[in-house]
């Protein structure tokens, strides 16, 4: 069963008529007279030409043929809901050949049917539907009197699947229903109906049963059928019949079939008009939400609320089932799914990549998710000139502080990354400004982290364990387990030498323990960076018995994999330092997984410490300069970030610096970590 594809109408906060399709959102002022226009056509509907009677950016969007049910918001006005949608007609053809009307419509995950009885208020005096005796699970209540009873006693009705009502129909609107023997019925409601009614009757072309479908509404229903215009019994008895045999499915889709598979008979499904639920996946879902605030919240990661679990449930179903979401919905979950796959799923990024390239153009309060996104996926490809230039380009368009952050925060670690302390250091100002006006708990932990790299590339190891200790802790609070930060805080302090070193190293060693082991293509892995820690502390500390020998064939396993390459490559080459075997063949395939990550400042620090020859080294440093070169000349800030950033002239003092400590040979550890050179 194929998915519709809905375009909503409503009306926004401000007052704005809002319309949102597969591939686009519009907004347009809402007509002034479009209330009284619609009552009196509604009075004489027969062939209206829509042209005439809508406003042109409706009617445009009426004519476009990407979408196949059409939903008429709670929020649009009576006129709105009783207009004659259905008998507009463009150049002689009915609209209703092209898509179906949901009346106050509300969205929701599609329903679950459970096999409950349906109760029949059978009024028909013939023996059309007859047939309904022999149903399972169908009662029927013949006798007016027994209905009225049964209303009167107050008898609750929810427990039914759903309520069919059966009647001749008149043409007044407050006596729209004849009972058996052909007098009005008067009909009377329940406190609490089923969530489903089917109004079987025939009816005016005024919409005369409209306001008992809305009775049903404000009494529990939560999806209502009624006649438009005369019915056949015959026709619509199949339709009642096939609704019985497939209760599992929503009932809108069920319609859609329905009037799909019928040719335009009178009286046919083309005559049922339907209010209430249009069921939709969470994905829609989110979609519809997204756009119908004017505070619109970033869609990645919060609307997916960023655990593993739910995250790679997430990415599952994107790989396994695109076709399910509209383009509009994909140009928002492509990038929280890129985003996502990149911390959870690298196996996935090629392929996420690949679509969304294809995409076509986003909606502007997207954009900025968009290039972080994409930033994040560039990284992961060592691509640091397409990285900052989708975060520069992120920040032009980005419209709150919230967006600001998240994209300051990644270029902050991006400048770390190509060694820029005095750039970062003004990027890091801003974010506290930032900071210091919202509301934003998880960027503020994050910021610490970030704020502690920084600390190291500006020679302070002591600030950046300071730093990392109270991170450790609040990490510890949030019950995320600290295992990150207890690898970073050993990381510096082993590179430091500091007496608390040994401290770390026991607690990392009982983490590491008790870690569970990621999937090869699962994200990046704690366990990585503790052992990578582990390794620093054997190494700057000469310990004999060391922990890292029983990891090493993980640590080259681990090397095959998309996942990132970088710290259990360092576990190998930390290792190497310790035992002096720089021609090991560890020594060499750690050596090319850096250089496939793109990885040449840290390469280049390893071959000075190993004492390497002035030209390997010259050779990555080489790379490095001239990749954060490129980096640095496609970032163009935006006026109101930051006035005064000086990327060229510190690139230029920091390329003559690592040249005069990288090549020299009496290159040690302590002059790395003054210079703030060390691996990162």
């Amino acid at each position: 069963m194929s998915m519709p594809r809905y375009l909503s109408l409503w009306v926004d906060e401000s007052g704005q008529l809002s319309m949102l399709g597969p591939r686009d959102f519009r907004q347009t002022p809402l007509p002034e007279r479009a209330d009284a226009d619609f009552a009196r056509i509604a009075q004489n509907p027969a062939g209206i030409e829509l042209k005439a009677v809508l406003p042109e950016p409706v009617w445009r969007r009426l004519l476009e043929s990407d979408f196949d049910t059409l939903l008429l918001g709670q929020n649009l006005s009576e006129a709105w809901q009783v207009f004659p949608w259905e008998q507009l007609t463009e150049r002689g053809q009915r609209l209703d050949e092209r898509f179906q009307v949901i009346r106050y419509a509300t969205v929701l995950e599609a329903p679950q049917e459970t096999i409950q009885g349906t109760l029949c208020w059978h009024q028909w005096p013939d023996a059309d539907f007859d047939w309904l005796e022999d149903q399972p699970n169908v009662e029927l209540i013949r006798q007016l009197k027994g209905i009225t009873r049964s209303v009167q006693s107050g008898e609750d009705l929810g427990h039914y699947a759903r309520l069919v009502i059966l009647a001749h129909g008149g043409e007044r609107s407050d006596l729209p229903l004849k009972a058996r023997d052909g007098n009005d019925w008067p009909i009377q409601w329940p406190k609490t109906l089923p969530p489903e009614v089917w109004i079987v009757a025939c009816a005016s072309d005024q919409g005369n049963m409209h306001p008992l479908a809305i009775d049903c509404l404000q009494r529990g229903a939560a999806r209502v059928v009624c006649g438009h215009d005369r019915l056949d019994a015959r026709l619509i008895g199949a339709i009642l019949k096939a609704r019985l045999e497939q209760p599992e499915t929503p009932l809108n889709h069920f319609l859609e079939e329905q009037r799909k598979a019928q040719s335009r008979h009178p009286g046919s499904v083309h005559q049922l008009r339907y209010y209430g639920e249009a069921p939709l996946d969470r994905y829609e879902r989110m979609t519809q939400a997204f756009y119908q605030v004017v505070d619109r919240p970033d869609p990645t990661p919060g609307l997916l609320a960023e655990k593993p679990d739910n995250a790679r449930l997430m990415l599952t179903e994107i790989h396994a089932h695109p076709e399910r979401w509209s383009p509009l919905t994909l140009s928002w979950l492509l990038p929280c799914a890129l985003y996502l796959a990149e911390k959870h799923r690298h196996d996935l990024l090629p392929e996420l990549q690949s679509r969304y390239r294809q995409l076509p153009s986003v909606h502007s309060d997207l954009v900025a998710v968009c290039k972080y996104a994409l930033a994040s996926t560039h990284r992961r490809d060592g691509h640091y000139p397409k990285a900052i230039a989708a975060l520069a380009d992120g920040l032009e368009h980005a419209q709150r502080d919230a967006q600001k952050i998240q994209l300051l925060g990644a270029l902050l670690n991006d400048l770390i990354d190509l060694a820029l302390p005095e750039a970062g250091q003004q990027i890091l100002d801003e974010l506290k400004r930032l900071l210091s006006r919202t509301d934003h708990s998880e960027q503020a932990f994050r910021l610490l982290d970030r704020q502690a790299r920084l600390s190291l590339r500006q020679g302070n190891a002591a600030v950046a364990a300071m730093v990392l200790s109270e991170k450790r802790q609040l990490a510890e609070q949030r019950g995320d387990g600290g295992h990150r930060e207890l690898a970073a805080l050993l990381y510096v302090t082993a590179w430091a030498k500091n007496d608390k070193a040994e401290i770390y190293a026991k607690s990392a060693l009982s983490a590491l323990e008790s870690r569970p082991i990621n999937e090869a293509n699962g994200g990046n892995d704690d366990r990585a960076y503790l052992l990578r820690a582990l390794a620093v502390y054997e190494w700057r500390f000469g310990i004999e018995n060391q922990i890292s020998e029983g990891w090493l064939q993980q640590c080259r396993a681990r090397l095959d994999t998309p996942q990132d390459k970088g710290p259990w490559a360092s576990v190998l080459l930390y290792r190497q330092l310790s035992q002096r075997a720089f021609q090991h063949q560890d020594w060499e395939i750690a050596e090319a997984a850096l250089e496939q990550g793109q990885y040449w400042l840290e390469l280049a620090a390893f071959h000075a410490l190993a004492h390497q020859p002035e030209k390997t080294i010259s050779r990555v440093l080489d790379q490095f300069q001239r990749l954060r070169a490129d980096a640095i000349e496609s970032l163009s800030l935006p006026s109101d970030i930051l006035t005064d950033f000086i990327g060229h002239e510190e690139v230029q003092q920091r390329a003559q610096l690592e040249r005069e400590l990288l090549l020299s040979p009496a290159t040690t550890a302590e002059s790395l970590l003054e210079k703030g050179l060390l691996p990162l």
